[in-house]
């Protein structure tokens, strides 16, 4: 590895994280096309009950996420929790906070407000990805912590918002 690495102390409420600080990139863009995306677009990629997902469908709702994450200040070596079951979101998901270069941190999704509180506050996680179902629970979690993350919910089509539009995360007002 020749890269120098240079490492900063991030100030997040009392507490210092160190995070590194590369330049920004599109994270593992080897990521969907190591599954197929490049040689089988309409592919089968993920098989639900009721939605069969292509990789095409994986990637565009990986950019979705993706681009949503970058916009709220999301950047290389950030936690973003993710708590979804397993599902084409999941992977969409999971691939979107890749490509954004944080650190992904899977929650349970059986995981009560106790439990939720617990893991955010470990992990410091600036974001949660959650399942539209899921996220009355995780916004009770939110509420006890005195640095939440911005909240994303996400449909199970892939489809992802803010929870609540104009609020601000990472001092950048988010649109309705």
């Amino acid at each position: 590895v020749g890269d120098e690495m240079k490492f900063v102390s991030v100030k997040r409420g009392d507490e210092d994280t160190v995070r590194n600080d590369r330049p920004k990139t599109d994270g593992p863009k080897f990521a969907l096309r190591v599954v197929g995306i490049s040689r089988a677009p309409t592919g089968l990629a993920v098989r639900e009950s009721d939605r069969d997902w292509s990789f095409a469908d994986l990637a565009s709702g990986s950019r979705e996420i993706s681009d949503a994450l970058s916009s709220s200040g999301v950047g290389l070596g950030d936690c973003v929790a993710l708590m979804l079951p397993n599902s084409g979101a999941f992977v969409a998901a999971f691939f979107a906070i890749a490509r954004a270069g944080a650190v992904i941190a899977p929650l349970n999704v059986r995981y009560q407000e106790q439990e939720l509180v617990y893991f955010l506050r470990d992990t410091s996680a600036v974001s949660i990805i959650a399942a539209s179902h899921l996220a009355p629970r995780v916004r009770l979690a939110l509420e006890k912590l005195e640095y939440p993350p911005a909240l994303f919910e996400v449909d199970p089509d892939g489809s992802c918002r803010p929870s609540r539009p104009g609020e601000r995360i990472s001092n950048l007002e988010v649109e309705a």
